[in-house]
């Protein structure tokens, strides 16, 4: 699902906290914005694209305005969400610089920042400092912001970016071709990421992204690292995860609202991407099978 947030046109930025509470599940979306989480408290897993990251007290997330994402918990989340409008980070000329950490086409750079990353310390003290602002709203508080935005983006840039660019500071060669695949399916993982629920089959796939079977195929494969249906699996898993531990659903009842027509095979499925059953995964949700 994409969607879009709207904003104060004046000063095109929200902070608020999410407890991801039960009754309000949360699913596969992007929207228009650039978003930067940080976990105060409790555990999880978040999905971004085709990476899964645990989430862990102190976790910082980087997340464009084309990445799907949805985060699954067991309730217990204390989460720190900023959404901005880009325009913020390029106000001045050749600031758009610093709009390329958030966009890890153009490289390996990680979407999550964990306490062992360099910036760290840096980032999130800088992220206190907006939710303060935020919170107090004092005269001066947008221009505050603005400026904290764009020193959290200047530090992503020096530590996250000079790795994954070229002697000049232009985005790699290799990051520029990854770039490029992954546009050309991502049609793709966006029809499958609306009708996960539903029966899918390549033929629906391959007219999504108006590419052919054999093309579609070998190409996802290459830039997801997962066949078509590999990652149908790995999405449906994803929400049924969500629908076990705060959907209030048995197995039988989450499998057929993830698109499963059999609980048993909806069962071999889950074990094979989370390494337990269904109903041990519902009873012990903080287990982190993947590791």
């Amino acid at each position: 699902m994409r969607y879009s947030i709207k904003l104060n046109p004046d000063f095109p930025f929200d902070l608020y906290r999410t407890s991801a509470a039960p009754e309000f599940p949360p699913i596969l979306h992007c929207h228009d914005c650039l978003e930067i989480n940080y976990v105060e408290r409790g555990t999880g897993r978040y999905l971004i694209e085709n990476r899964e990251f645990p989430m862990r007290p102190g976790d910082i997330f980087i997340i464009n305005n084309l990445e799907y994402h949805m985060a699954a918990t067991n309730g217990d989340l204390s989460l720190v969400v900023m959404v901005f409008d880009p325009s913020i980070l390029y106000s001045v000329q050749n600031e758009c610089r610093y709009m390329e950490p958030f966009y890890q086409y153009f490289g390996h750079v990680s979407s999550c920042i964990s306490a062992d990353d360099p910036a760290h310390q840096e980032l999130v003290r800088t992220i206190q400092t907006i939710d303060r602002e935020w919170a107090a709203r004092k005269k001066g508080y947008q221009m505050v912001i603005h400026s904290s935005l764009m020193y959290l983006a200047a530090m992503l840039y020096r530590y996250h970016n000079a790795a994954n660019s070229s002697a000049e500071g232009m985005p790699s060669v290799e990051g520029i071709q990854f770039h490029k695949s992954y546009q050309r399916i991502r049609p793709a993982i966006e029809y499958i990421n609306s009708h996960f629920k539903e029966e899918i089959t390549l033929e629906q796939v391959a007219k999504a992204a108006c590419l052919s079977k054999s093309y579609i195929t070998s190409a996802f494969k290459k830039v997801m690292n997962r066949t078509i249906f590999e990652y149908v699996d790995y999405v449906r898993i994803s929400y049924a995860c969500i629908l076990l531990t705060s959907g209030g659903m048995s197995v039988t009842e989450a499998a057929m609202e993830c698109g499963y027509s059999s609980s048993s095979y909806f069962t071999r499925v889950f074990k094979k991407v989370m390494g337990v059953a269904p109903k041990e995964y519902s009873e012990n949700p903080g287990r982190d099978a993947s590791t």
